[in-house]
């Protein structure tokens, strides 16, 4: 896919992208095989994708679709290609539809995200839970191995009943009851002094942004928006619950919290970048390894990074590592108080 840029009047970029015939093939394959996963169709020889889309959910023009689905897969990809970080994801503008065995060109306009200066890059005080480690905490863990490594609920003994023999007898890698409660502590220790410096990082970038004062321009607010309202209606639909009959007669109020988060959270992602930039970090590999890590969960880093590579989301790793090494930045000059800490 080759990608021609246009700067506009109003600073904001015109994309062409342009595929070549086998380039158009595969991604129409590709497309076309995620929207039959999508709409659940059971295609057969006889049952044809366009026809069981007319009749469970009465899509008249389902190529349509199938290229709607397509320009969206191909537009993060060309958006990366730029080197432009975008506001937001605009959508693609399609003359005509790609078809199989000739080349093909969609266009969408681009507007990158702008930058802001701070009044103050801190230091700012954040006040956080302690790290507690509690000896309630210390055996339920012991429950947790137990559950693991016995062979039957009547092996796991009571909250008073763990003893150096029943260590020796199902954690043969353990000395005795005291090490083992000392090797849990420490380790719970360390998982909870990670999300100490989670919360220290997310209340300096909160505390920092109440001092923003950017103008957001209203595009972007609006895109922000919407990305809120369509979280909310996720949410609610995995509840069995549509978004219209929870906020019947709310629909203010439901806006009004919609435009407040869209603008906090740009707010929080700008200051960062202008923290980024003030504290002139720069950018490292492993930094988007980190960040990676960060939003892994359960999967393994590197597979992350590889998914958004693929998928053309580079810009989203590149823009997410930037933010979490400039809140690491701003956690460390930060002031620092545990709640509830002895004076």
């Amino acid at each position: 896919m080759k990608v021609k840029t246009e700067k506009l009047e109003n600073g904001k970029v015109r994309l062409e992208a342009t595929l070549t015939s086998k380039e158009t093939e595969a991604a129409l394959k590709e497309a076309r095989d995620a929207v039959i996963k999508q709409l659940d169709l059971q295609v057969d020889e006889l049952h044809p994708a366009g026809t069981l889309a007319k009749e469970q959910y009465d899509i008249d023009d389902f190529d349509a679709v199938v290229a709607v689905q397509m320009a969206e897969s191909l537009l993060p990809a060309a958006i990366d290609q730029t080197g432009i970080i975008p506001a937001f994801i605009p959508e693609a503008q399609q003359d005509q539809l790609p078809k199989t065995g000739h080349s093909y060109s969609f266009s969408f306009v681009v507007t990158p995200k702008p930058q802001f200066e701070l009044s103050s890059y801190g230091p700012v005080t954040v006040e956080v839970e302690p790290v507690q480690i509690t000896e309630d905490q210390v055996r339920q863990v012991l429950i947790d191995i137990a559950l693991r490594y016995c062979e039957s609920v009547d092996e796991i003994p009571s909250h008073s009943d763990y003893s150096d023999e029943w260590i020796e007898e199902h954690l043969p890698f353990e000395s005795d009851l005291e090490d083992t409660k000392d090797t849990i502590r420490e380790e719970l220790s360390l998982t909870a002094k990670d999300k100490q410096r989670q919360a220290i990082r997310k209340a300096a970038a909160v505390e920092l942004a109440k001092s923003f004062n950017g103008d957001i321009p209203t595009d972007i607010l609006e895109a922000a928006r919407s990305s809120v309202l369509e979280d909310i209606r996720i949410g609610l639909a995995q509840q069995g619950i549509d978004i219209r009959d929870y906020f019947e007669g709310q629909e203010d109020a439901m806006y009004a919290f919609a435009d407040q988060k869209a603008y906090s959270t740009l707010a929080q992602g700008y200051t960062l970048d202008a923290v980024f930039k003030h504290a002139e970090l720069i950018l490292e590999d492993e930094d988007i390894d980190a960040w990676c890590m960060s939003v892994a969960s359960r999967q393994d880093a590197s597979i992350v990074r590889k998914q958004m590579e693929s998928a053309g989301q580079g810009f989203l790793m590149r823009e997410g590592a930037q933010r979490l090494k400039a809140g690491n930045w701003l956690a460390a000059q930060a002031t620092v108080i545990e709640k509830n800490a002895a004076s």
